[in-house]
């Protein structure tokens, strides 16, 4: 892991001796007001996952931006997701008004940070500090490749606990780390009314550049540390616990997953999945639909290990597959294409988690 940095933030706001990283891929801008202050451990958690699902892609999170905001923004901290832990779980509450727009908009003044993923996470909706344009936002963000995700306070997508964000299509997405499509969403106006507090702004900046709308109450709940080290009180607490870990670990999945096939990979197959998952049930697996970067050949080839075990067992855009149990599953599918003459052989990972 990178060293942390000399100098660990201690309050809100930090001098200007430091600047965000242009390279960085990731930016996380945070509320801070008082009532975030519940969330800070379990955001800070989530930046350790993002890096721990990225293991394979180091570059990803080598360099991770804090943000800060209340009624003004600052630059925290540039360093490794250690660094960023450390400084989300020190970082001072305060009141006031939020508008995390001024924070976005600093970010996106920089005509040097492109190809990046934001995150704003907030509980509350935005009050207006700063007259600014969301058209301009969404236009800078298209222009340099930043797709931009909030996590905010919502009711239930879907009327379920178990959808925890929903994307431009307005599908849900779950803890299983499945697309459900939902009749309850289907236009700004119906998501508006999962929304606990008024976010127009961040919902169409978040929906027009490529990112999700997540649901701050169904991935954390109330608040709070996940403390491993610790037994529940009770086996419904316990219940409580398995399905937050399963929440933070989607979400984070998620993230890491497409930062990677945003930034670094060169072939990603679109995976459409038919048939109930159950023991005994045969599904097929279709990912004949394959996003190939600029310059690359269609796909030649697809080879599957449906144990993870290092063997192919099948071939082909689309596969059957048996589930003999429930257990979490890994199966790697291998696409083969080529550029300018050189073949490019590269592997997406498709999981299958069963939850509490």
């Amino acid at each position: 892991m990178k060293a942390w940095l000399t100098t660990m933030l201690l309050g809100l706001f930090v001098t200007n001796t430091i600047s965000a990283a242009t390279s960085s891929k990731l930016n996380i801008v945070l509320d801070t007001s008082g009532s975030m202050s519940r969330y800070n451990e379990d955001i800070a958690e989530s930046i350790l996952r993002i890096k721990r699902h990225s293991s394979e892609h180091p570059k990803l999170t080598e360099n991770i931006n804090l943000f800060s905001f209340t009624n003004r923004t600052a630059f925290v901290i540039e360093g490794d997701s250690g660094d960023v832990f450390s400084s989300i779980k020190a970082v001072e509450s305060a009141g006031g008004t939020e508008d995390g727009l001024i924070a976005i908009e600093k970010i996106l003044s920089d005509p040097l940070i492109t190809d990046t993923h934001i995150i704003l996470f907030t509980d509350e909706g935005r009050d207006i500090v700063k007259e600014i344009a969301v058209e301009n936002l969404i236009t800078l963000a298209l222009q340099r490749n930043i797709t931009i995700h909030s996590v905010l306070t919502t009711n239930n997508f879907c009327k379920s606990p178990l959808i925890i964000g929903t994307n431009s299509m307005f599908s849900g997405y779950s803890i299983d780390r499945s697309w459900l499509k939902c009749s309850d969403i289907n236009s700004m106006n119906s998501l508006n009314s999962f929304i606990s507090v008024k976010n127009d702004d961040y919902i169409n900046l978040t929906l027009s550049t490529g990112g999700n709308v997540w649901s701050m109450t169904n991935i954390f709940g109330i608040g709070g540390s996940l403390d491993h080290k610790k037994s529940p009180y009770t086996p419904s607490q316990q219940k409580i616990n398995a399905r937050k870990d399963a929440a933070i670990d989607s979400f984070t999945n998620f993230i890491a997953n497409e930062m990677y096939s945003t930034y670094e990979t060169h072939l990603r197959a679109d995976v459409n999945i038919a048939g109930e998952i159950a023991v005994g049930n045969i599904i097929t697996i279709d990912v004949s639909h394959v996003i190939v970067k600029e310059g690359f050949d269609p796909v030649e080839s697809w080879e599957w290990d449906v144990n993870n075990d290092g063997t192919i067992d099948d071939y082909g855009s689309i596969i059957n597959f048996e589930f003999t149990d429930l257990e979490d599953r890994f199966i790697t599918l291998w696409m083969t294409s080529q550029n300018q003459g050189q073949v490019i052989k590269e592997k997406q990972i498709i999981e299958f988690h069963q939850y509490l």
